[in-house]
């Protein structure tokens, strides 16, 4: 994807947000990975996941 709007481009966009951002969307990732591997998001209906998606999101 970066190719599409240039590598340089996207790395010096990148270096201008703060890590404080990023970190609450990357923990969001790692509960949905920890969820999807150990818990039951694999087994749980769409609406499901979604609702603890969105709580989860909203939380944020």
């Amino acid at each position: 994807m970066a190719s599409l709007f240039g590598r340089n481009k996207l790395k010096e966009k990148a270096k201008l947000i703060p890590t404080s951002q990023i970190l609450p969307h990357t923990q969001i990732i790692k509960n949905w990975q920890k969820d999807y591997h150990n818990g039951t998001l694999k087994q749980d209906k769409k609406t499901c996941a979604k609702k603890l998606f969105n709580g989860i999101r909203g939380s944020v």
